[in-house]
């Protein structure tokens, strides 16, 4: 098992969620042409834990990530 491999859809490792928030950040111009290129990253606000990155900024990635979350998690955690 790689490092990590265990956690990664676990939504237990986050603990309770107070105040969940996502922020787009360009973080690289890639190539000849500088493409820029985005990630998501989804926190709480509240305690500033970085719960995930997901990559692009448009709202495909992110709805995603949040419909695999438990629905418990989604509804009634955050």
């Amino acid at each position: 098992m790689r490092h990590g491999e265990a956690l990664k859809d676990d939504d237990d490792r986050f603990g309770l969620v107070e105040a969940p928030g996502r922020d787009e950040t360009l973080y690289v111009r890639d190539g000849e042409c500088r493409r820029p290129r985005s990630c998501t990253s989804f926190v709480d606000v509240a305690t500033g834990q970085l719960l995930d990155v997901v990559p692009g900024r448009d709202s495909h990635e992110p709805i995603s990530w949040l419909q695999r979350r438990d629905g418990h998690w989604r509804f009634n955690g955050a």
